[in-house]
């Protein structure tokens, strides 16, 4: 006859599994999310706390709206969900529910390890006592359950007024001081000031030594007297009007702040930034290339801009010997013109004269000029490819050579 289970015992199947995700295991769950070309490699102890690492730590930094959900854990195969939920719904029954489980009834002759699906009928076979009544903590593994602490009720607020009572702080009791001590009469010892006034031991020294160091410790205790009768005696009177004795009773709410539970351990850090950073441990030849190579750059570029820089130089040199030639042939061709002559005799010819031109002379021709003392010539220098004189008829014509 086949046993049907009721549903209580369906109930303590389910406390009994959801136990066993809370029991603590020695090797502990390590993690696969493979993010970066890298393992999390973080190990949880137990696996609901593994779930939590995923979901909060992995699934929610790459968690953005309207965007597709991908899972990174190996050997999946449906990695793109369409949101959050559908992400976690997949980790817990594609990856999670496939992780070994150890019973968490601590006197389990059973040490293999089960699945999530096979632990009801592993406590069904075996355990079956767990199912109708409760058991102590003791029956169980460890687990990472917190305890819930037990907090008694404050009393009720009274109805009438709250009188404030006064309190005074306690006293500490301390050590009297030198001054109090004094002016209690105690007598007490002069401190000696050199080595005359230290009392020697009684021995077989002769009566007059000893008797010429007391008149010498006599002589000098005047001097060396350590009661000062000018310094004012200290009175704890007088600080008795300074000291405050009531106290301040500041009643309010709770802020809001107040309400974070402190006493727990903080979040866990994210893998991002400090499960894949790895500290150089020295500048091996990856690190020392990069920063010859940087260097080197750097050398082309301040070469480059120095050849940029001289080229400019060289363009404008040009330019400035360019414009002074010109300036120099503008300056020639003017001096030229100025210095080349183009003779023209005027003469007031007579009635009846004729005009006459002649030819430029040559370097090898010559041109007397004839003695006539009743001609009024001008000169002047325009530049002419010709010369042209105007002369009045002569007995005799003039003959070039």
């Amino acid at each position: 006859m086949s046993m049907v289970p009721n549903h209580q015992t369906l109930d303590a199947f389910q406390r009994t599994v959801a136990l066993a995700k809370d029991t603590l295991q020695s090797p502990g769950f390590s993690c696969e999310w493979q993010d970066r070309a890298a393992k999390c490699g973080i190990v949880l102890s137990t696996l609901n706390a593994y779930k939590k690492h995923l979901l909060s730590c992995h699934c929610n930094s790459n968690r953005a709206p309207g965007s597709w959900q991908e899972c990174k854990l190996p050997k999946c195969n449906s990695r793109n969900h369409r949101s959050f939920a559908d992400l976690a719904e997949h980790i817990e029954s594609g990856h999670l529910a496939r992780m070994p489980l150890q019973c968490p009834v601590a006197d389990c002759v059973q040490q293999r390890l089960l699945k999530v699906s096979d632990l009801p009928q592993h406590i069904r076979d075996h355990h079956m006592d767990v199912c109708n009544r409760f058991m102590p903590a003791s029956y169980f593994l460890p687990t990472l359950r917190p305890r819930p602490a037990s907090i008694q009720a404050p009393p009720p607020i009274p109805d009438g007024p709250i009188w404030l009572v006064q309190v005074q702080p306690g006293l500490r009791p301390r050590e009297p001081r030198l001054s109090q001590l004094m002016s209690q009469g105690t007598q007490q010892k002069r401190i000696p000031r050199n080595a005359r006034q230290i009392p020697k031991a009684k021995g077989k020294g002769s009566t007059e030594e000893a008797g010429n160091d007391d008149d010498d410790d006599d002589d000098e205790s005047e001097d060396f007297d350590l009661d000062m009768d000018n310094l004012e005696q200290f009175d704890c009177s007088t600080m008795k009007a300074q000291v405050q004795l009531g106290r301040s009773i500041l009643v309010g709410e709770r802020a809001a702040k107040l309400d974070i539970d402190l006493s727990r351990p903080g979040p866990m850090l994210d893998p991002h930034f400090y499960g894949l950073r790895e500290a150089p441990q020295s500048i091996y030849f990856p690190a020392f290339n990069r920063y010859a190579e940087e260097s080197l750059e750097k050398q082309a570029r301040e070469k480059e801009e120095e050849e940029k820089k001289k080229a400019v130089g060289m363009l404008a040199g040009q330019n400035a010997v360019l414009k002074e030639v010109k300036s120099r042939e503008e300056e020639a061709e003017e001096a030229a013109a100025s210095v080349v002559p183009d003779l023209r005799i005027h003469t007031e010819m007579p009635p009846g004269g004729e005009a006459m031109i002649i030819d430029p002379p040559t370097p090898e021709a010559t041109i007397p000029t004839p003695p006539v003392s009743n001609l009024k010539s001008t000169t002047s220098l325009p530049v002419s490819p010709s010369l042209k004189i105007t002369v009045p008829p002569l007995p005799s014509r003039v003959k070039s050579s």
